[in-house]
């Protein structure tokens, strides 16, 4: 090859969130290994445990094409923070893996007075799919390619009640407010689908029951949280 057609190679970006550890960090590994020839983003609260997390992944697949970024998803400004550092590197966005989530055992709140499992696994699903469908759309006007979304959201869903989201009148509950908020997972799937045409494709999907840190913290009647379900694995 000449050395003017390097510049021509095409690399795609895709980015994962919630991938130091479980199914994102599973995720990320597979990225590496599939397309050896592109960029892996890990998107991560806590930069410092991202980069080991990508130094132990670069030798598990021998690809150092991966790299680290911060992000809180529970926080609005910090999805603008990295839609803005990808638009400032030039990265030619072609997957979104939405997988980051929080399932504290009691309630907390963000800085910003917002309960703090709806911020991350609700909302941050909603501004990384608004902020990020930006990149993803002009990248796929650009080279006519389908770009795509995968949000990380289990079948144990339902029961969503629009009143009290919050739990600011009823008492809190991990389990509930988790399989509340998956549901809302699915519906912001369909909206955004809708929404983004052709151009983006967005789908949903179920994980299987592996055995993470987060189904450990749900309670036994989560099928997720079953350690003796079919399949299951220790990720």
């Amino acid at each position: 090859m000449m050395a003017g057609d390097a510049s021509m190679t095409r690399v795609d970006w895709r980015l994962v969130t919630g991938s130091t550890q479980g199914i994102g960090r599973s995720i990320t590994e597979t990225l590496l290994r599939i397309y050896p020839q592109d960029r892996v983003i890990m998107a991560c609260r806590d930069t410092q445990r991202g980069a080991q997390a990508g130094a132990d992944l670069t030798a598990r697949t021998c690809n150092h094409h991966i790299r680290c970024e911060r992000l809180d998803a529970s926080s609005h400004s910090s999805v603008c923070d990295l839609r803005g550092c990808l638009a400032q590197t030039g990265a030619q966005l072609r997957a979104v893996v939405i997988n980051a989530a929080k399932r504290p055992q009691g309630s907390e709140e963000t800085a910003q007075g917002l309960e703090l499992q709806i911020a991350t696994n609700v909302l941050g699903y909603l501004w990384m799919i608004r902020e990020l469908s930006r990149l993803l759309l002009a990248n796929a006007q650009a080279i006519v390619v389908l770009t795509r979304v995968v949000n990380v959201a289990l079948h144990w869903a339902g029961d969503l009640g629009l009143e009290h989201l919050q739990f600011q009148t009823r008492p809190y509950d991990n389990d509930t407010a988790y399989w509340q908020f998956k549901q809302a997972n699915h519906m912001l799937t369909v909206t955004w689908a809708a929404k983004l045409g052709s151009s983006v494709l967005i789908n949903a999907c179920h994980p299987g029951d592996p055995r993470t840190k987060l189904s450990q913290g749900l309670h036994s009647c989560c099928p997720c949280a079953s350690h003796g379900s079919l399949g299951s694995r220790n990720l």
